[in-house]
Formats: C-alpha cells, sequence, structure tokens
C-alpha cells in the first residue's frame, strides 16, 4: 500500500487517506513533505496524486508521482540563509552610517567648542597682555568699553 512511503505520524494522523480523498474530489492532490525510503531514511518529496477515472467519471485507480527534492530543497535553505546574511549586513552597515553620523555631527560640534574655546581664549591672552602692558585704569577702562568684563 502507497501509505508505506508516509511517516508513522503521518499515517497515525490519516494523511495518506486524505490525500487520495482530496484527489478523489478535485481530481488531483499535490503536496512538498517528508517521504520515507524503502530502506527506511526520510527524504524531501514533491508528491502528485491524480485520480484515474473510467468514460463513466468512477474512479479505476490512482496515478502517484513522488520526486525526491532534497537537493532543490537543500539550495533552497542555502538560498534563504545566504538572503539572511545579507540583509543582516545590510543592516548592520546602515546602523552602522547611523551611528558614523551621530559621531560625525559630534564631533563637528566639538570641533566647533573647540574653536570657539580657542577664540575665547585668544581673546582672554590678549586682555591679560593688556592688563600686563598698560596701567591698570586704563586697561580696566578699556575692557569695560569693549564689554569684555561687564
Amino acid at each position: 500500500h502507497f501509505s508505506r512511503f508516509y511517516t508513522d505520524e503521518d499515517r497515525a494522523n490519516g494523511k495518506p487517506m486524505r490525500a487520495l480523498s482530496i484527489s478523489a474530489s478535485e481530481g488531483r492532490y499535490e503536496e512538498r513533505g517528508i517521504r520515507v525510503r524503502k530502506d527506511g531514511s526520510c527524504f524531501r518529496a514533491h508528491v502528485i496524486i491524480d485520480a484515474i477515472r473510467d468514460p463513466d467519471g468512477s474512479i479505476v485507480g490512482y496515478a502517484k508521482v513522488t520526486r525526491d527534492v532534497s537537493d532543490a530543497w537543500a539550495q533552497e535553505q542555502a538560498l534563504r540563509a545566504s538572503e539572511q546574511r545579507c540583509r543582516l549586513r545590510l543592516l548592520g552597515l546602515h546602523r552602522a552610517g547611523e551611528l558614523g553620523q551621530q559621531h560625525l555631527t559630534r564631533l563637528d560640534a566639538a570641533i566647533g567648542d573647540a574653536d570657539h574655546g580657542a577664540n575665547l581664549q585668544r581673546g582672554m591672552t590678549a586682555v591679560v597682555a593688556q592688563l600686563d602692558a598698560q596701567p591698570p585704569a586704563t586697561v580696566r577702562e578699556r575692557v569695560v568699553v569693549e564689554g569684555v568684563i561687564a
């Protein structure tokens, strides 16, 4: 009986008889799943079961074609895994780009702050130099007028 090509679990769940029932009612049953070889090993299969009818429309038998698609299935799984790795790499590059942009923005701000700080330091150095070079009253008046000391 053709049910010997099904796994024990599928036989216990009535899958072989359901396949025949669907084939009888719809004319064809098609499925991809696990099947069992004569030696007991399992394989990925593409199964088609066609109902064969006589001229009166009565079922006289079934034509069953089982193709071993294990290699194609393995290649498909490898392709999916490769696609997933590519997606993760692209996502990682995208995130790295976002982080890089954040760091560049912070670096630009730090450089701007450093430039501002350097300008302040140069200004304060100039004020100190003026304080050292001129009498205190003159420098103090100049600083107040320029708005450095309020």
